[in-house]
């Protein structure tokens, strides 16, 4: 949990980027990514805390293998679903006020059952370990977008 913290609170130091874009890099701005980013964080624990632990079943799933094994996501393959992409304009109070619901989940986060869960639409269940792993490859991913769409 640790990571995720950190990945969060470095989400911040891009606040006064927030309308860069870079085309070749993605289509959209440094903003849409750090605040997507915290949106899936909030989202994901919202599910995850509402679901009931006995119903979690255990999977073997090829893809969920992949991502956890190189920590990386493959670009462009997925769409965000329509709950986590920004739909008000991104300012920096409302970026520091997104980090802020994106930290209140993780210590929500860590109070939950280890077999609380997130069902994924391609990766599958995923218990409390593993939706944590999940949350920091992706908040890591973007940040890597970031990045590049900065020539960093």
């Amino acid at each position: 949990m640790k990571t995720l913290k950190f990945l969060v609170k470095d989400l911040d130091r891009y606040g006064l980027l927030l309308d860069i874009t870079n085309d070749s890099e993605s289509s959209a701005s440094v903003g849409w990514h750090l605040v997507h980013s915290c949106l899936v964080i909030s989202r994901i624990t919202e599910t995850l805390m509402l679901s009931d632990p006995a119903n979690y079943k255990s999977k073997f799933n090829l893809k969920r293998f992949f991502v956890f094994a190189t920590n990386s996501l493959p670009r462009g393959k997925e769409k965000a679903p329509s709950a986590v992409i920004p739909t008000v304009e991104i300012t920096v109070p409302g970026l520091k006020l997104y980090i802020k619901q994106a930290l209140d989940s993780i210590r929500m986060l860590g109070e939950a059952q280890k077999n609380q869960y997130f069902e994924h639409p391609v990766l599958g269940a995923l218990n409390k370990k593993a939706t944590i792993k999940f949350l920091e490859v992706h908040t890591n991913h973007h940040l890597k977008i970031v990045n590049d769409i900065l020539g960093f």
